[in-house]
């Protein structure tokens, strides 16, 4: 299954590569994610979701496969295992940044996911939805973090997510999720190189 998503961030195309590409940072704004530190240029992960009538939870890991800030272009590998033995997930997560105004960037993501085990049977339709509700709180939380970018953290404290990495692992799924970008969302989360 192919799922595509776009979406528009208020900070340049440099803003944003800095802050896809890393993975703890978008894991932590993915709705059901939780990232882990890298072993082996892997980020492991545990992503839980509701997929129409099935409440899954998948235990997994990311990585890049290609990577490119000249054209800032990303592709993630994703796999992981529904924890209750019902099925799998992997894919690719592909994204691109593209320039859309002068403090703007469209991200367009392209997630091919093949999943076995029960969430295989459910309708494409319904795997859309999901995974378009999770983009939608990944984007609400990018936002706001590029928001509070140049806000200055409160005198005698960190703040409250600590400091921005230039650069971990991106994510994303990040964009996955994130893919992001759906990470381990449905049916296809995406191939790519990275």
């Amino acid at each position: 299954m192919l799922l595509t998503h776009e979406f528009s961030l208020p900070a340049t195309p440099p803003e944003c590569w800095r802050l896809l590409t890393d993975v703890e940072t978008v894991g932590r704004c993915l709705p059901g994610l939780s990232v882990g530190r890298p072993v082996d240029r892997r980020y492991p992960g545990i992503l839980t979701v509701q997929l129409g009538p099935y409440r899954v939870r998948y235990t997994g890991s990311v990585r890049f496969l290609r990577r490119s800030a000249g054209s800032r272009t990303a592709v993630l590998e994703v796999e992981g295992t529904d924890t209750q033995g019902d099925g799998s997930a992997a894919g690719t997560i592909t994204w691109r940044l593209v320039p859309d105004g002068p403090e703007t960037t469209r991200v367009v993501v392209d997630t091919e996911l093949e999943v076995t085990g029960r969430v295989a049977l459910l309708s494409p339709a319904l795997v859309q939805d999901a995974s378009d509700q999770v983009v939608a709180g990944l984007v609400r939380c990018l936002e706001a973090r590029l928001s509070r970018q140049g806000e200055p953290a409160p005198a005698g404290r960190q703040a409250a997510d600590g400091p921005e990495r230039p650069s971990a692992l991106g994510r994303y799924a990040g964009l996955v999720a994130a893919g992001a970008l759906g990470l381990l969302l449905g049916r296809r989360l995406g191939r790519g190189e990275g």
